[in-house]
């Protein structure tokens, strides 16, 4: 306490209800933000891949202050839908579980992948 205070006996402070109320505001104004979590990340490459029993999915994102730039989906699926339909719509979502979710919400995933789970394969990507 010396060291950081210049001596040993602080006076304590208590919150008050408004210290509380200002905390909270600043925290969901700024630090529970989207873009103070995540949009200030360096440019990745996201890789992932996981052999399912109907066959074996490998998602490859570049991803820049936390969007999708570019993606590619491969693997040995028994889908008939062309996969770059499902790269077009994930290109400007943000990379996780949630907006991927929503980006890919108005394709059925079964005419694309077959028979693997929806909800596998988006975690999958996320």
């Amino acid at each position: 306490m010396k060291t950081i205070f210049g001596e040993t006996e602080v006076e304590e402070y208590k919150l008050t209800d408004e210290d509380w109320e200002n905390i909270e505001k600043l925290s969901n104004d700024k630090y529970r933000t989207w873009e103070w979590n995540y949009g200030r990340n360096p440019k990745y490459n996201f890789e992932r891949e996981e052999k399912f029993e109907k066959g074996f999915v490998q998602i490859k994102f570049d991803v820049k202050r936390g969007k999708i730039e570019h993606a590619k989906i491969f693997g040995d699926f028994f889908g008939v839908g062309d996969v770059t339909d499902l790269e077009n719509a994930l290109v400007g979502c943000l990379h996780d579980f949630e907006h991927i979710e929503e980006a890919l919400s108005e394709y059925d995933l079964y005419h694309y992948f077959g028979d693997i789970d929806r909800h596998e394969l988006i975690r999958l990507m996320s």
